[in-house]
């Protein structure tokens, strides 16, 4: 008889959990982009230049008198923001859950933190391929074709792969 009772003690909580409703889909989000006033996508041959952050607002490129820049607009509004200091920004890409935003500008990477809205260089780009965060909080970048990709943490870059110009592939190095 007690070991009936534990058992079916121990089932209650599966039994009721088999009957609980899962969570709603989280909201699909619908926006009309148009670029800032006077301003149009991108730079140069590029178009669409953007990133979208986990708080749904959108980082994006855009060129007014022949600058392009770094804007933002969260994705639930009408209005753009310019970010003062981001000339010539391309390839935008958020930190996850920091308000950080990385880009490519006069051959550099560089980051701007939104809170105090400081640019910070991080290292030589001078041919900007792509860059990405990685959730421990490093990021990868790529700032020359043809060349290893490089990973920095904490302020310390090393190659994250080696690049065979004869085959044109990435050997990874982590």
């Amino acid at each position: 008889v007690l070991l009936a009772i534990t058992a079916l003690g121990l089932a209650w909580p599966a039994v009721t959990h088999l009957h609980e409703q899962p969570p709603p889909p989280a909201p699909a989000v619908r926006a009309t982009l148009s670029p800032p006033e006077g301003s149009e996508f991108g730079a140069g041959d590029v178009g669409l230049d953007a990133a979208i952050s986990d708080n749904n607002t959108l980082a994006f490129v855009a060129t007014n008198n022949g600058a392009a820049q770094l804007w933002l607009r969260p994705l639930d509004g009408d209005r753009a923001e310019m970010l003062p200091g981001t000339e010539g920004a391309t390839m935008p890409a958020w930190k996850r859950g920091s308000g950080v935003i990385a880009f490519f500008a006069e051959g550099r990477l560089k980051q701007i933190a939104l809170d105090d809205r400081i640019i910070r260089d991080l290292a030589p780009a001078p041919v900007p391929a792509g860059v990405a965060w990685l959730d421990d909080g490093s990021i990868v970048f790529s700032g020359a074709r043809n060349s290893a990709i490089t990973r920095m943490s904490q302020g310390i870059s090393a190659a994250a792969t080696r690049f065979s110009a004869r085959s044109e592939e990435h050997t990874s190095e982590l």
